[in-house]
């Protein structure tokens, strides 16, 4: 079930505060409400403090009441309003982070169980881990099961992929159902993605198409493999480079409607796959 809106309601000044800044920031759109005004009667996300929560009286019982405890990390708070918003208050399965390295910006998109939940742009490898870790720490947070976690890696720029995979191993190895990939970049530059009519991040846009493809695994017995010398990726060639078609104009134009299908929050990713085989057979 869609949740039809976010509602702040609260008297503690700080909370707000930095919740209105932390939702502003990842361009979630929200209402602000007071203990005076009628809660309204449709499904929605009402965000407040536990320590108010037992003034509030939920009118709609599809509408989710998100507490923030005082000494919780606010950030990871936000996350999770981001998750229930997108998916509703459940238990989650999978976390899959696609990147786009780029020599200065680094385009990064997440999905949580199939669906699209966030993107940004970063510019240190660093920062990709971190908020990596920040989504899987949240979301794992209030979860019965442990996440799956997928990572997919652009290859363009090898020594930063390397970097990257090198990080995400060593940082995430207590995640057992973790599954890191390789993923060709050919063409993504050409495909320009818009957001209901606004253009979206042009590196966040080339991480989303690779999210869309399938690459070559690569873990701890492999590794040395792949990437020594690099010799192993010039042999694994034909497996990374199957995405360096001659795409139509008209081919970018429905491959774009079907991308900002899944941007907000239209299409799952598995969905999407199947769509795109078939534009793809349809050439």
């Amino acid at each position: 079930m869609r949740l039809k809106a976010i509602y702040i309601l609260t008297e503690n000044l700080n909370f707000f505060y930095k919740l209105n800044n932390g939702l502003k920031n990842k361009r979630i759109q929200f209402k602000i409400l007071t203990f005076w005004d009628k809660i309204p009667n449709i499904p929605s996300i009402i965000l407040t403090t536990s320590k108010e929560s037992d003034q509030i009286e939920i009118v709609n019982k599809d509408t989710i009441l998100l507490e923030f405890i005082d000494g919780d990390d606010i950030n990871q708070y936000i996350l999770k309003v981001l998750a229930v918003f997108s998916l509703g208050y459940q238990d989650y399965d999978n976390l899959l982070f696609s990147i786009d390295p780029g020599l200065n910006h680094i385009g990064i998109v997440v999905f949580l169980d199939d669906y699209f939940l966030d993107s940004s742009t970063l510019t240190e490898n660093s920062q990709v881990i971190t908020y990596i870790k920040k989504y899987v720490d949240s979301i794992q947070q209030d979860n019965s099961n442990p996440l799956n976690l997928d990572i997919k890696f652009g290859r363009g720029l090898l020594e930063t992929t390397q970097d990257l995979v090198n990080l995400a191993l060593l940082t995430f190895s207590d995640i057992l159902n973790m599954k890191l990939f390789l993923i060709d970049e050919s063409n993504t530059s050409k495909i320009k993605i818009s957001k209901q009519g606004k253009k979206f991040p042009k590196h966040e846009a080339a991480a989303l198409i690779l999210s869309f493809r399938e690459g070559l695994e690569v873990n701890h017995q492999n590794y040395r493999t792949i990437f020594k010398k690099n010799k192993q990726i010039i042999l694994n060639r034909k497996l990374l480079s199957r995405y360096n078609e001659t795409y139509t104009k008209e081919y970018i134009m429905k491959f774009s409607k079907i991308a900002e299908a899944v941007i907000i929050g239209e299409k799952s990713l598995s969905e999407v796959n199947k769509l795109i085989q078939n534009l793809k057979n349809s050439e």
